[in-house]
């Protein structure tokens, strides 16, 4: 293999990891939008409410 077939090749093994990475990211985070939109709101998770805030509930 010469130097420009390697060159090639790493950087389509480099270059195609890290579109990978991208994508799979982006399916991850579209699932989780998903899933807050069709969860229930018995099964939303009840966000704390701010410091000032606290001690009036």
């Amino acid at each position: 293999m010469d130097y420009g077939n390697f060159q090639g090749l790493e950087l389509m093994l480099f270059g195609g990891s890290a579109i990978a990475l991208c994508l799979w990211q982006l399916r991850a985070m579209q699932r989780l939008r998903r899933q807050r939109v069709l969860a229930t709101p018995r099964q939303r998770v009840m966000r704390r409410p701010p410091l000032g805030l606290r001690g009036r509930y």
